[in-house]
């Protein structure tokens, strides 16, 4: 059962091997292989599962915001258009299309794109990296969205 989030922020858990306090039983393990020099945040034990669709999380906090995709949930809404999302992060990178806002820039075109991501995916123009690849044949591909669709074609074939 999906605790009240109120009672885990509450919660407090102690590091066994030097008393430092936690929000998150998953915490005290990550910050032990964090010491040990192991641990990296992809790595991070995902421990809480989402009763609904079984997705596995490293922090029960973050079950709390993924089940506003299952409740349809959406309270932070733009003022100027029809968009609305579950997460006020979400709404904040939408803000910048309406104010223009460019953050990120290309120094190579000097062009300003609004998301960090965005850029990251932009750069691998000019340095040519092709971090992903078909499982099937080996073609590598700059974005990951780009091989699952080519992986689809050659699965239907």
């Amino acid at each position: 059962m999906v605790q009240d989030r109120n009672d885990l922020l509450r919660a407090t858990f102690v590091a066994e091997n030097c008393g430092n306090k936690f929000s998150s039983d998953v915490d005290q393990p990550m910050h032990k292989e964090r010491l040990r020099g192991v641990y990296t945040r992809r790595e991070a034990l995902k421990r809480f599962v989402c009763e609904v669709c079984g997705k596995k999380f490293s922090r029960n906090s973050n079950i709390y915001v993924h089940m506003k995709v299952h409740t349809k949930e959406k309270p932070y809404r733009c003022d100027i258009c029809s968009y609305a999302s579950s997460q006020k992060g979400n709404l904040v990178r939408h803000m910048r299309v309406h104010k223009k806002e460019n953050p990120y820039n290309c120094e190579i075109f000097n062009k300003g794109i609004s998301e960090k991501g965005n850029l990251l995916m932009h750069m691998r123009v000019h340095t040519k990296e092709k971090s992903y690849s078909c499982d099937i044949c080996n073609k590598t591909f700059s974005r990951k969205a780009h091989v699952v669709s080519h992986m689809k074609v050659i699965l239907k074939a």
